[in-house]
């Protein structure tokens, strides 16, 4: 997960730096080049740090989904199962459910998040830490 985050990282940072680099100084060559450059090379500290808030979100999800479907599945290997068991059985699926729902919108604020303080590390070269911070000035202005 955390692989995949890094590379939709990556491609946000690059096509924010292209556009911070036309808007700035549109007589530069190749802005897309020098974005990835700094991209993978300057920035990818940040990429990968605000990547791994969202992939151990989703790395729980994942795991909450294995739980979910050994419950749905394990009431039928059992032998004699009590009323008791599938009642547990079903209040421990509705848990996992809720908690899968918290982890989504959890996991759905960091990419919104991450989306703002990714354009700031491409366009300013800042670290995530201070791009977050700026972000969330700039939300509490807005």
């Amino acid at each position: 997960f955390w692989g995949q985050e890094l590379i939709r990282a990556v491609l946000q940072a690059t096509v924010s730096g292209a556009v911070a680099c036309w808007w700035f100084h549109p007589e530069r060559r190749a802005p897309v080049r020098g974005s990835l450059f700094r991209a993978v090379t300057t920035s990818l500290g940040s990429l990968c740090c605000g990547s791994l808030l969202v992939a151990a979100v989703h790395t729980l999800r994942a795991v909450l989904e294995y739980l979910k479907s050994r419950l749905r599945g394990g009431g039928a290997h059992r032998s004699g199962s009590s009323r008791r068991n599938s009642l547990f059985d079903m209040l421990s699926v509705c848990a996992i459910v809720v908690a899968d729902f918290l982890l989504r919108c959890l996991e759905d604020v960091f990419r919104y998040f991450n989306k703002y303080a990714y354009c700031y590390v491409a366009a300013y070269g800042h670290g995530f830490m201070q791009s977050g911070k700026q972000v969330t000035e700039l939300f509490a202005n807005r």
